[in-house]
């Protein structure tokens, strides 16, 4: 199944990215993120949700002034980050504790690969770790808003305001690929591409995470924050984009 989350407690499922059901997810608070793995979904935001099935949710956390990002499920665990450098992790999806992200700016994505932690934010923000515990700051070359980080098909890529697209073969050092015109939001890669959205309805893709293109949307009026991609037994794969509207 593909799951989406939004504001006001917002849950959806689909079991192919267009037929779609609205859930109840328990809360009215906003939820932000959803990530999947070791067969629990779980969605953060101003509160913390899992489910075994993406349609019956629980709550996780009565923390107060909670602001969560983004989630994943990284490296056998689940890791959450957000605002004001705030971070969280849990060996379960069920059980959560505060850890120590090693900034104060609002973190907006994570993502694992190679042995590394990589944590991306505000003002070009870049935070890598090999254990999860100890955080060292690298430089990003941008003091852009970076909204996105993912690792896939031996790559790092990260994205954000002013159409920042960052790439890096091993998470520490990073090079500026050619910025597209509008801000840029989340990516995802299969099938062999890199699919980044964002802005204005923005669809930019890459099979190398070098040579961009950009190929626009029919949403050009409406921001999509989020893309993901799945496959499934009756189709090779779909992206999936969502946003507002």
């Amino acid at each position: 199944n593909y799951v989406a989350v939004g504001f006001g407690g917002t849950t959806l499922i689909s079991p192919d990215g267009r037929r779609w059901s609205q859930t109840a997810s328990g809360t009215a608070q906003d939820l932000y993120s959803v990530g999947f793995g070791d067969g629990l979904f779980v969605a953060v935001g101003q509160t913390i949700l899992s489910s075994a099935n993406g349609v019956t949710w629980l709550p996780r956390s009565t923390e107060l002034g909670l602001s969560l990002e983004a989630v994943a499920y990284l490296n056998g665990a689940w890791v959450a980050v957000g605002d004001n450098g705030q971070m969280r992790v849990s060996p379960n999806g069920i059980e959560w504790t505060t850890a120590f992200s090693g900034t104060a700016q609002n973190l907006y994505s994570i993502t694992y690969g190679k042995g590394l932690y990589v944590a991306v934010g505000a003002s070009g923000t870049i935070q890598t770790s090999s254990d999860g515990t100890t955080w060292t700051t690298r430089n990003s070359g941008t003091t852009y808003d970076l909204n996105g980080v993912l690792h896939a098909n031996g790559l790092f890529l990260a994205q954000g305001n002013g159409g920042v697209i960052l790439t890096s073969s091993d998470g520490l050092t990073w090079a500026m690929q050619a910025p597209d015109i509008w801000n840029l939001a989340t990516a995802a890669y299969g099938s062999g591409y890199f699919v980044i959205v964002g802005q204005n309805g923005e669809i930019v893709t890459s099979r190398d995470g070098t040579n961009w293109l950009s190929i626009g949307s029919a949403w050009m009026f409406n921001t999509l924050p989020g893309v993901a991609f799945g496959r499934g037994s009756a189709t090779n794969g779909n992206f999936v984009a969502v946003g507002y509207g």
